[in-house]
C-alpha cells in the first residue's frame, strides 16, 4: 500500500473495498477473521524510505514484522486449510468432512 495521507482510515477503507479487510479491523470488517482476534489492527510499517534532508541520499529503514503478525498469519492459514479440506470433502461426497 502507498498511503497518500498516512491516515489509517484511508488504508482500512481501501483494503475493505478490495475485499481484503485488515486483520483485527472491527469497524470495517463484518466477518471474524481469526479464532482469536488480536488487540487492534495488524497494520504496521516494516520499511520506510526517504531522502536524507542534508545529503539527499536515499535512506531505507527496515524492521522485521511483529511476532503477533506471524502468529495471526499462521492461525489464519491453518483455518483456511481446514476450510479448503472441508469444502473438498463436501464436493466429493465425503460425509466425515461435511460434519
Amino acid at each position: 500500500l502507498w498511503p497518500v495521507s498516512g491516515r489509517k482510515h484511508q488504508l482500512r477503507i481501501h483494503m475493505m473495498s478490495l475485499g481484503h479487510p485488515i486483520v483485527g479491523d472491527k469497524k470495517y470488517s463484518r466477518r471474524v477473521q481469526a479464532h482469536r482476534q488480536p488487540k487492534g489492527l495488524l497494520l504496521a510499517a516494516c520499511a520506510a524510505e526517504f531522502a536524507h534532508p542534508v545529503t539527499g541520499i536515499a535512506v531505507r529503514i527496515e524492521c522485521p514484522e511483529p511476532e503477533e503478525f506471524s502468529q495471526a498469519r499462521a492461525a489464519l492459514q491453518k483455518g483456511w486449510e481446514r476450510k479448503q479440506a472441508h469444502d473438498l470433502g463436501v464436493q466429493n461426497g465425503d460425509n466425515a468432512a461435511a460434519q
